[in-house]
């Protein structure tokens, strides 16, 4: 298994991952719906594999993308007499359905944990309702700073 960073030759494959997730949330989406996404899916993978604050790790098992973890970067503003806080955002988390016996999502978060220590960021929030899997409470995430949102109804 190998876990890294997604890279152009990755962009279709990460297509089709994130149309599986799609369709798991929605069994009604059809073909047509796919032709709209692919595009959309792609090109916005594209910019975000060329962006310095956003990245995207896979976990790769027989050269197929299984499960994917994306990390937006947020810099705080000056602070007197200290670097403005940096924070992590995961966005998104996806692994796919035969897979969820391993433990990949957690490999691809201990990776997301290194870059944290190593490019110092204050925290890491997840987004979102993506731990369907438990894997960020076993990993020791929690309730520390509640979020408000609104939420757009699709």
């Amino acid at each position: 298994m190998e876990i890294r960073f997604a890279t152009l030759e990755d962009l279709n494959d990460l297509v089709s991952l994130l149309w599986s997730k799609a369709k798991e949330d929605d069994g009604e989406l059809n073909e047509e719906s796919y032709a709209v996404f692919k595009e959309e899916c792609y090109n916005y993978l594209f910019e975000l594999i060329f962006s310095n604050d956003h990245h995207l790790w896979v976990a790769i098992d027989d050269k197929e993308i299984v499960a994917h973890m994306s990390l937006k970067i947020l810099k705080g503003f000056p602070e007197p007499d200290r670097e403005p806080r940096i924070i992590g955002i995961i966005t998104t988390a996806y692994l796919k359905k035969e897979y969820r016996d391993r433990n990949l999502l957690e490999s691809i978060l201990d990776a997301i944990e290194q870059y944290r220590v190593e490019h110092e960021l204050f925290t890491i929030i997840v987004a979102g309702n993506i731990d369907e899997t438990g894997v960020f409470e076993r990993a020791g995430y929690d309730m520390q700073y509640p979020l408000l949102a609104r939420t757009s109804k699709r």
